[in-house]
């Protein structure tokens, strides 16, 4: 797990205490005990150990490893010995299917028992031995299903520019008189999907599995539309379900996940040790294991120290707590000699409070609960402290704004995200489109798209419980960032009341209402899949969706790019494109007996480094979709983006504009959604209609207003 070297920082040391047979073990502690895992699957991803041999001569290599995510298939690694590949066989090392820990020796199809392992020969001294991940075998195979599938997306793509989304099944399409080599292409894929399979079952040494039951389910279906051309349009569902299930399989086919715990050098001659413990050892194995449970504090992710200094409360899940709590005691408390514990909980700070049981420090807090806190008197106010205006300094401008409240500031963003623009650049030039720098340019580009049965898709998120009120008005819906593009406000200088019963406002409200009214543009769609098909080549949405595209859709890569997003003309003629921002924030409360210890540590916290790493580690453990939207200016551009990517986002970043928080402010994105509903599905007047709710707005801001004075 103490890798010399690695190609990637997401290549961390990781830990397993469910199995005696890992080296070290341990039932109660976690420790750091072998290397690999999710973050070791992709094809180049290298670890290179450094070791010495002893003695000249021939040597066989073993490996305790386990490899339980790959159902009855194989991982290979690429073997080298001091930068060479020893023998052609050594470039696809087979480390088979098992549920646990297992001992193999690198021998030809990691078959201990029929197979002599490999010999090398060492001179005496320094080497190196590298391990690099391989698609192996099925490299061949996942460059012909991406091609099927990019070829199926096309036909799918083609066949709904004809019947829309919502097939009539008793219309009478004709597919294939009106998309072109219609019968040829399902001819051409049926082929190439019987081809496939059995390349795939030939590799596996055995009929059937998952994987070859998603190319025959496919294959079926094409054939079904094939024998049966003018009902092909009832088909259009099963040929969805057949290319997104080709397009997941694909997508983990050339993933090659591995856990490593030892690597063994033996002599000519001798054996690897076992790594299976005794019966017995394995049986106090899991009965210290199984006691420790009933004295375990589930809620701590550290161990609690008498003198801990801090304690930090986080409501998420085990595995981001467990990579703070790390970066924690490495970093944090190595170098400022603080004791921290971490704790994962669901209570409220005012119940804490009120049982005068509470954290040092929140972190990740919803956007509108450090305001909230504040004027109840739960929070401390940081411009207390002389360097705030410097810490505040590595985010965004006014990145505080959301967390300022009478002056004060209670809060630091932990992390900050904002809106883009997604489009499938294959189809915008199969239409001569190009990307859209206004809406008036965005709303000319959806008619043509649905004048060929494809949509935009702009953001939306019903709201249907107070955790999503409290994500903040601006990552909910585009008109507070429509209001702010257009240089207004949402609430009045003193915070006293919202401007939506503004004239300015309302005619904005009733041109976004519009879109959905007049222009059809969908409320609610499933973004993220109709992109991956096509059907909707243009949205707007959280610029995280850029890793969910990246990790889980492989299927359309280099056929799609980011923008900002499209903005309001000015009187100058020059174009704004400002985005709300949403996020999250960080704060010390009022029940902290070190403030000072507090402050160090949100700097800590915030601080580039600190941000890099802890998303880094995220990445290691859950994929891509691990990467944090963190605040840190410095810390977002160095999270590994590709460099025409990192350009577009640059540019949106720059024109981030962020809603303030006040006292029942949780009201606004509330009385938004009442009167959009109301606009959209009950044809009600947009002016009328927004006048109306924001007054109850303006009322329970007012309400809040007196009860805390």
């Amino acid at each position: 797990e103490d890798a010399d070297k690695k190609t990637s920082k997401a290549l961390i040391p990781l830990s397993d205490n469910a199995s005696a047979a890992v080296h070290p073990s341990d039932p109660t502690l976690e420790k750091l005990n072998y290397i690999g895992g999710s973050n070791w699957q992709k094809s180049g991803e290298t670890l290179v150990w450094n070791f010495t041999a002893e003695t000249a001569g021939y040597y066989s290599l073993a490996a305790s490893y386990r490899q339980n995510k790959i159902l009855g298939g194989a991982s290979y690694r690429h073997l080298k010995i001091d930068g060479e590949t020893p023998f052609a066989e050594a470039q696809r090392i087979k480390f088979t299917y098992g549920y646990n820990w297992r001992c193999m020796n690198f021998t030809a199809d990691g078959n201990n028992e029929k197979n002599a392992p490999y010999l090398i020969y060492l001179g005496a001294g320094p080497h190196t031995l590298s391990l690099s991940a391989t698609a192996g075998e099925f490299s061949e195979i996942y460059a012909a299903m991406r091609e099927i599938t990019s070829a199926l997306g096309d036909l799918y793509l083609d066949i709904t520019t004809v019947t829309g989304e919502t097939v009539d099944l008793y219309r009478s399409y004709n597919l294939f008189e009106q998309i072109p080599a219609f019968n040829d292409r399902i001819e051409e894929n049926v082929r190439a999907l019987a081809t496939l399979t059995a390349k795939m079952e030939q590799i596996q040494n055995k009929k059937g599995g998952s994987q070859v039951s998603v190319l025959q389910s496919a294959a079926e279906i094409l054939r079904q539309m094939r024998d049966h051309p003018y009902i092909a349009h009832r088909y259009k569902n099963a040929f969805y379900n057949a290319y997104t299930n080709l397009s997941a399989a694909m997508g983990g086919l050339a993933d090659t996940p591995l856990d490593l715990d030892r690597i063994f050098l033996v002599g000519c001659g001798g054996t690897a040790p076992t790594v299976r413990p005794a019966f017995f050892t394995g049986v106090a194995f899991g009965a210290k294991r199984f006691l420790s449970s009933f004295f375990s504090d589930y809620s701590a992710v550290s161990d609690s120290e008498p003198d801990a200094s801090l304690t930090i409360w986080v409501n998420w899940g085990r595995d981001q707590a467990k990579v703070l709590n790390t970066l924690i005691q490495d970093d944090f408390s190595a170098k400022q000699g603080v004791g921290v514990t971490v704790k994962v909980v669901n209570a409220t700070l005012v119940q804490a409070i009120l049982s005068g049981k509470g954290p040092d420090c929140i972190l990740q807090t919803a956007r509108s609960e450090p305001v909230n806190l504040a004027m109840r008197g739960a929070l401390v106010d940081l411009s207390e402290f002389s360097d705030l205006e410097e810490v505040t300094g590595q985010f965004a401008k006014d990145a505080s704004v959301p967390y300022q409240y009478k002056g004060g500031t209670y809060a630091l963003p932990d992390t900050q995200n904002f809106y883009m623009m997604f489009i499938r650049n294959d189809i915008f030039s199969s239409f001569g489109l190009s990307p859209p720098e206004t809406w008036e340019e965005f709303l000319e580009t959806a008619a043509v798209l649905q004048r060929n049965n494809l949509q935009p898709s702009l953001p939306y998120t019903q709201i249907t419980d107070s955790t999503i009120v409290n994500v903040g008005a601006g990552g909910l819906t585009l008109y507070p960032t429509l209001v702010l593009q257009n240089g207004l406000p949402l609430y009045s200088p003193d915070a006293s009341q919202s401007t939506l019963t503004d004239a300015a406002r309302i005619q904005i409200f009733s041109k976004w209402t519009e879109w959905y009214t007049k222009y059809k543009i969908p409320v609610v769609i499933d973004f993220y899949n109709r992109f991956r098909i096509g059907s909707a080549p243009i949205g707007i949405a959280p610029y995280t969706l850029y890793t969910q595209l990246k990790a889980a859709a492989p299927e359309i890569a280099g056929r799609w790019s980011v923008y900002p997003i499209p903005g309001t003309r000015r009187e100058d003629g020059t174009v704004s494109r400002l985005s709300a921002g949403s996020g999250t924030g960080c704060a010390i409360t009022q029940l902290s007996q070190n403030r000072e210890e507090a402050w160090t540590f949100l700097k800590w916290w915030t601080s580039a480094d600190t941000q890099i790493k802890y998303s880094d580690r995220l990445e290691s453990l859950l994929g891509p979709l691990g990467r944090v939207a963190v605040s840190n200016t410095a810390a977002f551009e160095a999270l590994g983006w590709e460099p025409e990517t990192l350009i577009e986002l640059r540019k949106q970043r720059g024109e981030l504009a962020e809603l303030p928080e006040v006292p029942g402010g949780y009201y606004l994105p509330r009385g938004i959604d009442q009167a959009f509903w109301n606009v959209t599905e009950l044809n009600k007047i947009p002016a009328d209609t927004l006048t109306e709710w924001g007054a109850v707005v303006d009322r329970e801001i007012a309400r809040k207003a007196r009860e805390y004075n």
